[in-house]
């Protein structure tokens, strides 16, 4: 059995026969972690008292004491379902962030990539095939600001990325590697200079 377990970077790769799996956890700022660490704390203190109060004057209502459709309860409901929704959100952050890989697995005619926390994902499916233009990517964090490198390639009329908050390094070794598995040429991963006006007019002059 051909088996091989190497690290490059975050990631970790492993090689058996044809298959390549390359798992590569986020990145885990502690600062990050700790900021949501500590807001999910205040959103379940801030979850439980209003809710309370909610519940209480729900249960008060149907007792037969006041309204319930007060603009206080209505608001505090409403309030609520806001404070609800954003920290589902942010749990499901935070345990991307702690738990969470995407994992590749490639073979000669197939990629699959895997977005999980802990054991659970649902994998995507990509004909080797029909894999075009494998290369690295600037990613973007909030607001548009850039946040390491990504993998990407074209996939029909469709572009898709992966890999996020990669290295330089990382990712040009990251799509070279799947290259190889995928029996892609061997290009130069850098980006092309840029074409000089003069030079454009020449090539206009000449077509």
């Amino acid at each position: 059995m051909d088996l091989v377990a190497s690290s490059v970077g975050r990631a970790t790769l492993k090689e058996e026969g044809p298959v390549l799996t390359i798992d590569i956890p986020p990145a885990r700022p502690l600062g990050t972690v700790l900021f949501l660490s500590f807001w999910l704390i205040a959103w379940a203190v801030g979850e439980f008292f209003a809710g309370k109060i909610v519940l209480g004057a729900l249960f008060s209502w149907l007792l037969g004491g006041s309204s319930f459709f007060s603009f206080t309860n209505l608001f505090m409901l409403t309030w609520l379902c806001g404070w609800s929704f954003g920290g589902f959100f942010a749990m499901h952050a935070w345990l991307k962030l702690v738990f969470g890989t995407e994992t590749l697995v490639v073979q000669p005619d197939q990629l699959d990539i895997t977005q999980r926390i802990t054991q659970s994902g649902k994998a995507q499916h990509y004909a080797g095939a029909e894999i075009r233009n494998l290369r690295v990517v600037q990613g973007k964090g909030a607001a548009g600001v850039a946040a390491g490198d990504r993998l990407a390639f074209d996939y029909g009329d469709a572009t898709v990325t992966f890999g996020n908050t990669l290295s330089k390094s990382e990712a040009r070794l990251l799509v070279q590697r799947i290259r190889e598995k995928l029996d892609q040429p061997r290009v130069a991963l850098e980006e092309p200079a840029p074409v000089s006006s003069a030079e454009l007019f020449r090539q206009r002059q000449r077509s």
